[in-house]
């Protein structure tokens, strides 16, 4: 883990953690959301704006962002990133966003308008909606496409680079269902949500995992680190999550994390 992501391995796939928390922020803490090989973010997070110039990281210096789905705690960032794009004469054509095809034109038309009041440019952001199944290279970085079971369309993703030593997982939120050991077999590195804490046996119909679960789904994978998110309890769930697979750990905000 290296807390500098300018001194991250040049050949690798870098992962910087912008967030980890659960739905709601917290203090020194922002939702889950990633900004991977400094080009491509993963989810927005509450205020991806502002976590990104305190890290001294220009919001305009990446042009994709890939959702995993569009609950407010994924996206509610992208109005004031947009903003800032409007602000700063950018192009928002240029800006490309990826997501679930079901829903993402209506989330991203919304943002966008939200600013014509004050500057929306009646330009919207390229848009590439993403089905389960697809794989797509954004970057130089290859994300393979598995449906996430959720109250609301969602994407889990798998994720390589030409150059990488091994995979990234991320399950997005997601139950704990039959099939996703296979699509995360052997990542190095799986991030995956724990929202359930130590239940043993959530309500399936919330949509999300436990710890536990979590932990089972790190172990049948075989990956090399499980790296827990959306909690609101890390220790917590790290030690339940440690009962299936040893490799566990919380992640940390503004962090990064290579492969």
């Amino acid at each position: 883990m290296i807390t500098d992501i300018n001194n991250a391995g040049k050949n690798a796939l870098n992962v910087l953690c912008l967030g980890s928390g659960p739905c709601a922020p917290q203090k020194n803490n922002d939702t889950a959301h990633y900004l991977i090989n400094g080009s491509v973010l993963l989810d927005t997070g509450w205020a991806t704006v502002q976590g990104l110039i305190d890290r001294d990281i220009d919001p305009l210096s990446f042009d994709t962002i890939v959702f995993t789905h569009f609950h407010p705690d994924h996206y509610m960032g992208l109005h004031s990133l947009i903003f800032y794009w409007l602000w700063k004469g950018r192009d928002l054509s240029k800006l490309r966003i990826a997501g679930p095809a079901e829903n993402i034109e209506i989330i991203v038309r919304r943002a966008a308008e939200y600013w014509q009041d004050d500057c929306f440019r009646g330009i919207y952001p390229t848009l590439m909606p993403l089905n389960p199944g697809d794989n797509i290279n954004l970057n130089g970085i290859h994300f393979a496409c598995r449906r996430a079971p959720h109250p609301v369309p969602a994407l889990s993703y798998r994720i390589t680079a030409e150059s990488a030593k091994s995979d990234i997982g991320f399950t997005g939120d997601t139950r704990h269902e039959p099939g996703q050991a296979e699509f995360f077999a052997g990542c190095g590195i799986l991030f995956s949500e724990a929202s359930c804490g130590a239940s043993r046996n959530p309500d399936p119909s919330w949509g999300h995992m436990s710890a536990y679960q979590a932990g089972q789904l790190a172990a049948e994978a075989s990956v090399g680190r499980l790296v827990l998110v959306h909690t609101g309890s890390p220790e917590i769930s790290c030690a339940a999550a440690r009962e299936y697979f040893a490799n566990t750990e919380p992640a940390v905000v503004g962090a990064v994390y290579s492969v």
